[in-house]
């Protein structure tokens, strides 16, 4: 089995070195590296707040899952007693905490897989977008205008430079 999956990691590094092309732009200017960069970086991923708050969540719902094998499965097995779910005539199925954790996985699984509310139709032309992406709509934009603010006011210059009046 550790074979197949090595031959399977070297068939997969064999097609992307061979037929997947790179598609970052060439950019001519030299990229920033080193420790200083680094930590810009991290600094402009810090200021986002939304972004923030969306890793928080996830990190509290990974810590949760994870329990999930360890203390929830060992305290479910030792302190659940054997009980009755339900009976219909004469079918009373009987679970015990290790049943119950089982329940609790085919749950969780169908809540993950299960489509969220309002997913069944795509947005409609013409209706508003909640008021979070017409923020990102807003600060996108403000961006984009000032890179052509600053490509204006370059070529300005450069003009100016090239006119010998």
């Amino acid at each position: 089995m550790l074979t197949g999956a090595a031959a399977a990691c070297a068939l997969t590094t064999l097609v992307i070195w061979r037929w997947i092309s790179e598609t970052a732009p060439a950019t001519g200017k030299d990229v920033a590296t080193g420790p200083r960069a680094m930590l810009r970086g991290y600094l402009a991923v810090g200021r986002d707040r939304l972004f923030l708050r969306q890793l928080t969540a996830a990190a509290l719902i990974a810590a949760v899952e994870m329990q999930i094998g360890y203390y929830i499965a060992v305290r479910l097995a030792d302190e659940f007693p054997r009980q009755t779910l339900a009976t219909i005539g004469s079918w009373a199925p009987a679970v015990d905490g290790v049943a119950i954790l089982g329940i609790l996985r085919a749950v969780n699984a169908a809540l993950v897989v299960a489509p969220g509310p309002g997913s069944e139709e795509p947005p409609r032309p013409g209706v508003r977008a909640d008021p979070a992406l017409r923020r990102d709509r807003r600060v996108h934009r403000r961006l984009h205008g000032l890179g052509r603010q600053q490509r204006r006011l370059g070529a300005d210059r450069r003009r100016r430079a090239a006119d010998p009046r």
